[in-house]
């Protein structure tokens, strides 16, 4: 009976320790892509936005 009960409180553990890490990895990718979001919010702030009001106006005429 002893070893099975420190087979099943190994099996336990190496459970608890996999979803630990599982955790720890969906934390990494969450916080990876936070990240780049902001990453990539940044850059466009940075970048100068084009001025479309001096565009010019094509116009139709008819034929």
């Amino acid at each position: 009976m002893d070893k099975r009960k420190e087979q099943q409180a190994k099996a336990l553990e190496k459970a608890q320790k996999a979803e630990e890490r599982q955790k720890q990895i969906e934390a990494a990718t969450a916080e990876k892509e936070r990240r780049a979001e902001e990453r990539k919010a940044q850059e466009q702030a940075a970048m100068p936005k084009k001025d479309q009001s001096h565009k010019p106006v094509k116009k139709f005429t008819k034929k």
